[in-house]
């Protein structure tokens, strides 16, 4: 117990003041959350974050589609198996006799 005392006492303690996180003046949620509040209340961290993730999800998800068969196909990464023939009606028979 000597021992926690002793060093008790190095270690310095933070200052409590009366406007720490108690204060009356903390950041109030309001009841509906618009994109136009997280603007101005959001610190451009937060910002930078949500880019950076929204990028990384686009990205996994983009390699991911480049990787299977419907996504090749989409995106013609690589030519088709059997190539897709469109059916062509046939041209109506014209009469050989002329009037």
């Amino acid at each position: 117990m000597d021992i926690l005392k002793a060093t008790d006492s190095l270690i310095p303690k933070p200052e409590e003041s009366p406007d720490s996180a108690h204060s009356e003046t903390a950041l109030a949620v309001p009841d509906k959350l618009t994109l136009a509040w997280l603007f101005d209340h959001m610190p451009w961290q937060g910002w930078v974050a949500l880019a950076a993730a929204l990028f990384t999800a686009f990205t996994i998800g983009g390699a991911f589609v480049a990787q299977t068969t419907l996504g090749q196909q989409i995106f013609q990464f690589r030519e088709l198996d059997t190539p897709v023939q469109a059916e062509v009606a046939p041209e109506p028979v014209k009469d050989s006799i002329e009037p």
